[in-house]
């Protein structure tokens, strides 16, 4: 999870630099992990994210906004060895977003979310390191495979075209 810092209207065109030293710019929480969560708790199902975040003002402005959307937050690590995510998004003129790095210049790896460490997470995965079994999925995985190419009816569905429905009724077929 992240903040996506967006030029504002009247930074359009603006390089990256004006738009962080006037404060011409608005924090907006998301990350794809975090998107989806939020959608899947809004469709009526539950949903936890997984991640790690600073021990900073960004990572609890993050949690905060999945815990008030209902979304599970006990695989949550934080880390006061890095900061929160923030990616820094110019708009051009016609107001198109594009990449303009990240908060204070830092490089990629430079944040908490690099530092998620798996094994805390499962540690039955940790067990298994060293052997056969680690280079295979672990059982739980394959379970959800399953269930996701047999399908759940009546499970609220978003398809690729943005379509919503139910499986198994019209427009709402998974796949």
């Amino acid at each position: 999870m992240l903040y996506d810092c967006i030029a504002n209207d009247e930074a359009k065109g603006w390089p990256i630099e004006r738009v962080v030293e006037e404060g011409a710019w608005t924090a907006w929480p998301g990350g794809a992990p975090a998107n989806v969560a939020t959608a899947l708790v809004r469709l009526g199902t539950s949903a936890a994210f997984c991640g790690c975040l600073g021990s900073d003002s960004d990572g609890d402005g993050l949690l905060a906004v999945l815990e008030e959307r209902g979304v599970d937050t006990k695989l949550v690590r934080r880390s006061s060895e890095a900061p929160t995510r923030r990616v820094m998004v110019a708009r051009s003129k016609d107001g198109d977003r594009s990449f303009a790095g990240f908060a204070d210049g830092l490089p990629a790896d430079a944040f908490a979310d690099c530092l998620l460490d798996a094994k805390t997470l499962r540690p039955s995965a940790a067990r298994r390191a060293g052997s056969k079994a680690a280079a295979e999925p672990a059982p739980e995985a394959s379970k959800v495979k399953e269930a996701a190419k047999a399908g759940r009816p009546g499970r609220p569905v978003i398809k690729a075209d943005g379509a919503r429905g139910r499986e198994g009724e019209a427009g709402g077929e998974a796949g």
